[in-house]
């Protein structure tokens, strides 16, 4: 066996570590990026922004009942609609996220009822103050 040089249990002790060290340095790259906030910015132009915000106006006239604050950062919307409105509310929300991913929106229903509840990074609660605004008081 001329030329064939034999690994020492060493070496592919050493590769393994190796990839071991590669693999986490992968996993905690993943992580990092995974817990980044999205930019609190919105990719529509202004025109398209006035026409969501009527939208948005118009929506939850229709279907908010109380606007609760349980946290600085989260907002709860209190439901009273049929199922179309709380479709065209779950709509909407979808667009929203898509031109402001900061947004976060989640149902929830307990003793209280069916709600929106509608949360953001610190950085963007004065948006979500705003936001707050649009449904009837």
């Amino acid at each position: 066996m001329a030329g064939k040089r034999r690994r020492s249990p060493n070496q592919d002790s050493d590769k393994r570590a190796r990839a071991g060290n590669l693999a986490l340095g992968r996993l905690v790259l993943v992580l990092i990026l995974g817990a980044m906030e999205p930019p609190v910015a919105c990719s529509l132009d202004a025109a398209s922004a006035r026409s969501q915000l009527e939208e948005w106006r118009r929506v939850l006239g229709a279907v908010v009942s109380i606007v609760e604050w349980p946290e600085p950062t989260s907002l709860r919307m209190g439901i009273l609609g049929d199922a179309a409105s709380v479709t065209a509310l779950l709509a909407l929300a979808e667009r929203e996220v898509a031109c402001c991913p900061f947004f976060r929106f989640a149902l929830e229903v307990d003793a209280r009822g069916l709600a929106l509840v509608v949360s953001v990074p610190v950085d963007a609660v004065p948006i979500l103050q705003d936001f707050a605004l649009l449904a009837p008081r």
